[in-house]
């Protein structure tokens, strides 16, 4: 099970002080990655869970919605012919935005941000960078009603929601499509290293059904041309021939980004640079959605790329590195592809 191998990889300390466990990951030698307090003197998990996160899990810590299928593996294990590592944000076949991040802000909506964000990379790279459009996380937290908004919510209920056309829309008080995002970031503190909202939950956007609220859009109802749907999803599954590893690298490099949902150990808001691998602090605290765009390999030790929706102030510009290959935080048990309808 994921989370026993993780427990032997953190070390579980009860710390209070964000300097010093920012000063344990970066002192240890085993560490593969390196830690930042932006600019937070105490650890308040309670905020952080209610303010960044936003993915449901059930009472067994696991994340909820995905059901595996028990069909027996047949043949025999795939080849493995993809390349050793590949990112969309450096392909030189697509002239889609990959590169952008988002920013959720105090709202625990990461299912539909991280959803919306690679729901709209695959339109692009579908339509061979035909059509480029921004998918509205606004709509998505708003009027997913099976959904809790900025309370959280469940990565199967929000893929399927896409079934039923989500319109377009940007960043907050963006022109980019009909509904931009209407939670507005924190403040940024000019002397310091940008830390997310953790003062307090935002509430959730009324939901608008099809209406775009730019101006430049007008009130008029949201059209065809600017409504996409999707025609299926999936939860990828590996078997005991060929592991879940290697077809979420098939899907990734074939299909584009999708959306990964993995559980949160403390140290993981902390993380600045390198390969993260959970080292130190308290147990799961949540789960978390966000946006798979690659894989790579440093130093021998094999990772994913992922776009994170915190602003490009945290992380490695807004992207983080996962190591890969061990289903760490249950992260490969949870990668979600879904695919655009471009009739």
């Amino acid at each position: 099970m994921v989370v026993v191998a993780q427990q032997a990889i953190c070390k579980k300390d009860k710390i209070t002080n964000a300097q010093k466990l920012v000063n344990l990951v970066n002192s240890d030698p085993k560490s593969t990655w390196r830690a930042d307090t932006y600019g937070m003197k105490k650890l308040n998990i309670n905020r952080f869970l209610k303010t960044h996160l936003g993915l449901r899990m059930n009472s067994k810590n696991k994340i909820a919605g995905a059901k595996l299928s028990k069909e027996k593996p047949s043949g025999k294990p795939e080849d493995d012919n993809l390349p050793k590592s590949f990112t969309w944000t450096d392909a030189k076949n697509t002239k889609c935005p990959i590169t952008h991040i988002r920013d959720q802000a105090n709202c625990g909506s990461c299912w539909a941000v991280s959803t919306a964000a690679s729901f709209g990379d695959r339109i692009c790279i579908q339509s061979k960078s035909k059509t480029m459009v921004n998918i509205s996380a606004n709509y998505i937290t708003a009027c997913n009603d099976k959904n809790y908004g900025c309370s959280g919510g469940y990565m199967d209920l929000v893929h399927e929601f896409l079934k039923s056309g989500v319109i377009t829309g940007g960043d907050f008080e963006s022109d980019e499509g009909c509904q931009p995002y209407e939670v507005k970031p924190c403040t940024r503190v000019p002397w310091r290293s940008y830390m997310p909202c953790v003062y307090g939950l935002a509430i959730t956007p009324k939901c608008r059904k099809q209406v775009c609220t730019n101006d430049w859009y007008g009130s008029k109802k949201e059209t065809k041309r600017n409504t996409f749907y999707a025609k299926s999803w999936k939860l990828i599954e590996g078997n005991a021939l060929t592991p879940t590893e290697y077809y979420i690298r098939k899907d990734l490099y074939e299909n584009g980004p999708l959306t990964l949902a993995f559980l949160v150990y403390e140290d993981f808001f902390f993380y600045k640079s390198g390969i993260y691998i959970p080292r130190r602090g308290q147990e799961i605290i949540g789960g978390h959605a966000v946006r798979l765009v690659g894989w790579g390999e440093e130093n021998d030790i094999k990772y994913w790329h992922i776009a994170n929706s915190w602003s490009t102030e945290w992380g490695e510009k807004g992207f983080f590195k996962m190591i890969r290959g061990i289903n760490a935080c249950e992260c490969e048990s949870e990668a979600i592809s879904a695919m655009p309808d471009l009739k």
